[in-house]
């Protein structure tokens, strides 16, 4: 940006070479006034009579030393106002070298010249080093936690694939349900693909327009109470009125998968499983409880599963509360941004 009072390098130079010059003038005239002042005053005191030529020679003597001695005092104080001006250039060269080696490094803002415009660039450059190299672990460790947490996530459906495995070679089956078990099978083995896709891409949301989203969550608890009911008693509760929004159908099967996932691993089989689903003033709420089972070893803990959640939830600019009072597990998920 340019600054019209921005004075240049060179201008100021001058500058202190115009006043190194005035201050050697004074000091010239200064010097020659009282020399000869006091010449006068000598001769006169002590009688002297002196020639034209002696004076003219005292004269030229006391010019020619008034000059000498200005012109080093011209010299020495130009030098001194050069040099204490560009005793700066060190100190932008250690904000260079910092900056050159990726080191943090202020350099102070002096003047308003070209050397003082070095240093508010070198300032700015090492600033936005700085920001971008934030910027670069932060998204290297959201890389790192999209992938733990979608490792994680693939590992619920290839659970329920060795499951349903497990049933379809223990023994003799009805046809009908030999079917179901291929059937869901397929579905985890598909929603394994979609997972690794995710991972692959890099978490690349796909996001749909649902103009009845109340059927596709209808849907989700179904299948939510579907892999559970064989082992938990669940309790099922879905008020939503016929409303529209943008999901990622992986993101909510993903969440529905965390939250059987936990409930296996953590719940207690002898108690009920609660969840429900409701619509208010603009927030979607998807709640579930469960009470916790009594040989739970306390190094165990809802880990990477409800960090999925909590992530997924913040992508809808909402968020995941997580309680646990007297042995009962409770999370509340509101979605906010969907509309």
């Amino acid at each position: 940006m340019t600054d019209s009072r921005k004075s240049k390098l060179s201008f100021e130079i001058l500058g202190d070479l115009a006043v190194s010059l005035a201050a050697a003038v004074c000091l010239f005239c200064l010097l020659v006034f009282l020399a000869l002042h006091i010449a006068d005053s000598f001769v006169y005191s002590q009688n002297i009579e002196m020639t034209d030529i002696d004076l003219d020679y005292m004269t030229s003597r006391i010019f020619s030393l008034g000059a000498i001695i200005s012109v080093l005092v011209f010299v020495m104080l130009f030098l001194f106002l050069l040099g204490q001006r560009l005793s700066y250039i060190p100190k932008i060269a250690k904000g260079i070298e910092a900056l050159h080696s990726g080191e943090e490094h202020t350099v102070p803002v002096e003047g308003n010249d070209e050397l003082g415009d070095l240093a508010r660039s070198i300032n700015y450059l090492s600033e936005t080093q700085k920001r971008v190299r934030a910027e670069e672990a932060a998204l290297q460790s959201e890389k790192e936690e999209l992938i733990r947490s979608l490792s994680h996530d693939i590992r619920t459906p290839l659970t329920s694939i060795m499951s349903y495995s497990e049933l379809l070679t223990s023994g003799d089956l009805p046809e009908a349900e030999r079917r179901n078990y291929l059937e869901l099978i397929r579905k985890k083995s598909l929603q394994i693909k979609e997972l690794t896709d995710i991972l692959l891409d890099g978490g690349a949301r796909k996001l749909e327009r649902f103009d009845d989203a109340r059927l596709l969550f209808c849907q989700l608890v179904d299948e939510f109470e579907s892999s559970l009911e064989d082992d938990f008693s669940i309790e099922a509760k879905v008020t939503l009125s016929p409303f529209a929004g943008n999901f990622d159908v992986r993101e909510l099967q993903r969440v529905f998968d965390n939250l059987s996932s936990n409930i296996r691993k953590y719940a207690d089989r002898q108690s009920s499983v609660a969840i429900s689903l409701s619509l208010a003033e603009g927030k979607l709420t998807l709640s579930q409880e469960n009470r916790i089972r009594a040989d739970i070893e306390k190094s165990e803990s809802y880990g990477i599963g409800l960090k999925s959640i909590k992530r997924i939830a913040g992508l809808y600019g909402g968020s995941a509360c997580v309680e646990e009072e007297h042995g009962i597990f409770r999370i509340t998920v509101v979605f906010t941004d969907f509309s």
